[in-house]
């Protein structure tokens, strides 16, 4: 073995380096998607009342 293959044995894994917080970023996005079908309903009953213009 080389001596960069020796350091990069004695590595810590990536995922341990870098890792990702994705429950924080799953919550965000279904946040978002609830938002934005709970702003779809409002604009659809808003329409209904107005007479659909």
């Amino acid at each position: 073995m080389t001596e960069k293959e020796l350091e990069a044995t004695q590595l810590p894994p990536r995922s341990r380096l870098h890792a990702t917080d994705r429950s924080r970023w799953s919550r965000r996005f279904y946040g978002f998607l609830v938002g934005i079908f709970t702003s779809l309903i409002v604009v659809l009953i808003v329409w209904s009342y107005l007479g659909g213009l």
